[in-house]
């Protein structure tokens, strides 16, 4: 008897199901399937026998890699791959090469080695979700990983500056073709989604939707209008609740601080209106007490007042 096969994901966040990139690609390609799944974002990758997430259970097997889910999946007739020809297969490849060789290593400096990014974003994001005392060891332990990474691409490693400049050329040059291979299309090979298409949306997604500091990349990634659409399309498409979700908090925040603004600004006004009627309650005043004398002087046609200030002190004289 097959039980039900269940997910278990690092949490979504800005309208997407998850931010990790291994889970993501998890999510995308079960979705493009079609296959009934639970998933369960539990952002605790302690448990899991690798140590990392996404954590596939059916029956009594464990997989925490996606190839080996997607093999898997296969074996029991669930691929988004089986209509693809023997070229388009070798394309397949080929584009998850170049994707790992150029872009996938600065996504890692963005989100562990910059060290603004993973100060003011990355490590208080993983804290958050993760329970105590996780959230200190997990994020020092990807921080470690990604900075191997970096010490084996550069062997004299350089500044962070220097190694972003050339990490983001080269990302850039992949967002380039990845964008002139899929054109007009919807997905990279036609009107139906592949296991390329859940690859190039994980690492687009992030890119694309999350609110890194000063990412030159995210403004690159999202002018490839093509590319901007192909993530929104997906994300719509197949996780459409997230989407809703996100968008809603979104319009009530901006609803929220439209109406702040127009508070702040009847407020002002307010004030104003207080300032100018105690001034003139305060002149009444001075009248009425005789501080301030009006005498009237007439001029041929023109009748004008004369204000005559005097002092109280005088009057007591």
């Amino acid at each position: 008897m097959n039980k039900t096969m269940e997910l278990d994901v690092w949490k979504g966040d800005w309208g997407l199901p998850s931010v990790d990139l291994d889970c993501l690609e998890t999510l995308a390609f079960i979705k493009f399937c079609g296959v009934s799944i639970k998933v369960n974002q539990k952002s605790n990758p302690f448990w899991s026998p690798s140590g990392t997430l996404p954590l596939f259970r059916h029956n009594k097997q464990k997989l925490t890699n996606i190839d080996e889910i997607a093999g898997h999946l296969q074996r029991k007739n669930f691929s988004p791959d089986f209509a693809l020809n023997s070229k388009q297969t070798a394309d397949v490849v080929a584009f998850k090469s170049r994707i790992k060789e150029q872009l996938y290593p600065a996504l890692q400096f963005l989100w562990w080695v910059d060290e603004k990014s993973y100060a003011n974003f990355t490590r208080p994001w993983y804290c958050k979700v993760l329970p105590f005392p996780l959230n200190f060891h997990y994020p020092n332990k990807y921080k470690a990983k990604a900075t191997d990474l970096m010490e084996a691409m550069f062997t004299d490693l350089p500044q962070n500056d220097i190694i972003q400049v050339e990490l983001f050329a080269a990302a850039e040059r992949c967002l380039s073709t990845l964008s002139a291979r899929l054109g007009e299309q919807e997905f990279f090979f036609g009107a139906h989604p592949t296991s390329l298409d859940a690859h190039v949306y994980a690492h687009l997604a992030p890119l694309m939707r999350v609110p890194f500091p000063a990412n030159q990349l995210h403004n690159y990634a999202r002018a490839q209008l093509n590319l901007h659409k192909f993530v929104t399309r997906i994300t719509q498409r197949y996780f459409p609740h997230d989407y809703q979700e996100y968008e809603q908090k979104q319009k009530q925040l901006r609803e929220e601080s439209a109406k702040n603004a127009g508070d702040s600004r009847f407020k002002a006004k307010d004030k104003v209106f207080a300032t100018v009627f105690a001034a003139l309650a305060m002149i009444m005043y001075a009248v009425a007490k005789g501080f301030i004398q009006v005498s009237e002087i007439e001029d041929g046609f023109r009748k004008s007042k004369s204000y005559d200030y005097r002092d109280s002190e005088d009057d007591m004289d």
